[in-house]
Order: structure tokens, then sequence, then C-alpha cells
């Protein structure tokens, strides 16, 4: 997430397609909602996700509203080797943005394991890239 901007780069200079990791997921997002919520535990991740769906909603020609919680304390936990008080903030902070999103986007893959378990809990669709990039990379390789 954090080098996705790097990728725009280089695809101007390759002649095969290149795919972030986190397109799928954003594209996704714009399609389901408007009010979008993104739960970021590392501050480099921020600014390059919010980008890559406003990008998203643009070539969609929507409008979105993308409301991002920061969890720093959730990343310092994950560094320091406690999954457990990592998910219970990431839980969390994917509850509250639930609240006020119509989608919510798990914007590192470090979090994608809870997906399923806050899709099934939570209002709203909750999405991670990680299986989402693997559907579009079977699709590229269809074609």
């Amino acid at each position: 997430s954090s080098t996705s901007p790097a990728v725009d780069t280089v695809r101007a200079l390759m002649d095969v397609p290149i795919l972030k990791a986190d397109d799928p997921m954003a594209e996704r997002a714009v399609e389901l909602g408007t009010r979008i919520g993104v739960v970021v535990t590392a501050r480099t991740t921020l600014e390059p996700s919010v980008g890559l769906i406003e990008s998203h909603a643009a070539k969609q020609g929507k409008e979105v509203e993308v409301t991002v919680e920061l969890d720093s304390e959730a990343f310092e936990a994950i560094m320091a080797g406690d999954k457990a008080g990592h998910d219970k903030r990431v839980k969390a902070a994917a509850g509250r943005m639930s609240d006020k999103s119509d989608v919510v986007v798990l914007a590192q893959a470090s979090m994608a394991h809870l997906a399923p378990e806050l899709n099934e809990t939570l209002p709203v669709p909750v999405l991670a890239s990680p299986d989402l990039c693997v559907e579009a990379l079977a699709k590229l390789l269809e074609a």
C-alpha cells in the first residue's frame, strides 16, 4: 500500500499489465458505495490508500467521501508480536467505521485475515486486498 504510487511510474515504462495489489479493492469499494471507511495502522499507508480510492472514483465518475481511521497503536502491537492486541484494535476501528460507511476497507494486507470475521459481524461489506487481487490476476491471465 505504501509503495503503491511507484507502480504508476513503472506502468508507463512497461508493455505488460501491472496490477497494484490494492487496485481491485479500491475499485470494488467505489462500486459498493460513496461513503468509504478506511482502516489504517501505518501512517505511510494513509495517503496512498485515500488517493487510490479517489482515483478509482474519478475513473467511475463517482463522488465519494473517504473517512480514515489511523490506529498507530495497532501497528505498534503487531510489530511487537502482539497479534491479539493488533486484531482487537483493528476490529474496533472497523466497527466504528461501519457505523458511518457503506463499505470498510482494510488498507493493509496485514489486516486481511480479519475480513471474513468482520464480514460476518458488521452491517457493511469489509474489503481486503489479497483475495481481490488474486481474483483480478486470474482474470488477467484468462484474457
